[in-house]
């Protein structure tokens, strides 16, 4: 007998996934609420562009470093436990951060909702983090009014897990009260580009056929034009000589169709494909790595920041408790921006902030992409005698003032 295909989500769920929850009905918020919803819109990810788009997006993100830290006297302390080691490292056994944060990304634009298995163990501490790809989902509740999702897998199995237990992202959340809106405003621009294609295609097809009208001057029965048609295309239009000359006799006329195709020009194709990368916020320079400082900061500021400070407030309510919370504890999905700026960017940041004795050498020589020196020299300051603490400007100007009294009275 055949062993059945298990998914490694079926392996983890195995025997959790239906304990305990005694009775279940359809959730319903309002008249014009569909409890069920499905990633149909997913195969958007069968255009190169989309899929373009979302890879540059989902490995741009993946550059995140999430951190669990907690604020104390004001001040950020990060802590080194196993939620840090596990969103740091390797949240499942399957995937390191990197894996994470890109699949997880990419399902959230190409679904506009994306779930994240929060897994503990018996005693209710965190073990894994796992991003489920699911083909239709279905809201339930219990008689306490608890919330569940049921999940059908690709395999078809299905699962019902807690919507506590789930980390919940989507994006365009404005129609529906509990999920974001599909990608479905997207299907025009991609069908018109599509289209576009197809035209280009078509128009290759003719140019390299000939069409036309061959005309005979005698009075022939039906089966003998066909016969002498046949003829034709046999001998030119199917011929295996490849010479391109045609031999036909005064009997017959044929007269070439000029059929010219219509295509778009270059900046009605670029404006077809504009319009799908406007839907990600994006432009050709991201996408290609040939960016300005300019345009990454813009693409960091519209597209990155909003994601990060989506995961961390997301992250951040569902993994601790509201004591925890309270107590300062939190998790940052940072970026180092200065790693990705351009090298005359990371010279001009080093005068202008070490002038200020905030960098020390050690610190200015990582910006540089430099290895420490490491030892009592690397943690010098270098300071510009051009700035004072500003707890003596007073004291240093009052100084200047008087000695420059002093040098008018001589």
């Amino acid at each position: 007998m055949a062993k059945e295909k298990r998914s490694f989500f079926d392996k983890l769920l195995n025997g959790k996934s239906n304990e305990g929850f005694v009775q279940r009905t359809l959730l319903k918020l309002m008249n014009t609420f569909n409890p069920t919803f499905s990633t149909v819109n997913k195969n958007i990810s069968l255009n190169d562009t989309v899929a373009v788009c979302v890879d540059t997006i989902a490995k741009h993100c993946a550059k995140f470093e999430p951190k669990h830290y907690k604020i104390k006297n004001g001040q950020r302390v990060y802590i080194k436990g196993d939620i840090n080691y596990l969103l740091a490292n390797q949240p499942n056994p399957i995937m390191t951060t990197y894996d994470f944060i890109y699949k997880t990304i990419s399902l959230l634009y190409l679904q506009n909702n994306v779930f994240i298995y929060i897994d503990k163990d018996e005693k209710g501490f965190i073990i894994g983090f796992y991003p489920i790809n699911y083909s239709t989902a279905e809201w339930l509740k219990d008689d306490s009014n608890n919330l569940y999702l049921k999940f059908w897998l690709s395999n078809g199995k299905c699962y019902i897990l807690p919507y506590g237990d789930l980390i919940h992202l989507r994006r365009f959340y404005n129609d529906d009260d509990l999920i974001g809106s599909s990608n479905r405003v997207l299907m025009p621009a991609l069908q018109n580009q599509v289209t576009a294609e197809e035209g280009i295609s078509n128009a290759i097809k003719v140019s390299n056929s000939l069409r036309g009208v061959l005309k005979f001057t005698q009075n022939l029965k039906k089966e003998d034009i066909e016969k002498n048609k046949k003829e034709f295309v046999d001998s030119f239009i199917n011929a295996t000589d490849n010479d391109g000359i045609a031999a036909i006799d005064n009997k017959t006329e044929f007269n070439e169709l000029n059929i010219k195709p219509i295509t778009l020009d270059k900046d009605q194709l670029e404006h077809v494909d504009q319009r799908v990368l406007n839907y990600f916020n994006l432009n050709k320079s991201i996408i290609s790595g040939d960016f300005t400082p300019a345009q990454w900061n813009a693409f960091y500021e519209t597209v990155l920041e909003p994601l990060a400070i989506y995961l961390e407030q997301s992250f951040k309510m569902k993994i601790f408790s509201k004591k925890a919370i309270r107590d300062g504890n939190s998790i940052s999905f940072s970026v180092n921006r200065v790693q990705y700026a351009s090298l005359e960017e990371k010279v001009k940041l080093v005068k202008e902030v070490g002038a200020m004795g905030l960098l020390t050498v050690d610190q200015a020589l990582m910006i540089l992409d430099l290895a420490p020196i490491g030892g009592e020299e690397g943690k010098k300051r270098m300071q510009s005698l051009n700035y004072i603490n500003a707890e003596i400007a007073d004291v240093y100007q009052l100084g200047q003032k008087l000695k420059e009294g002093d040098g008018n009275d001589d």
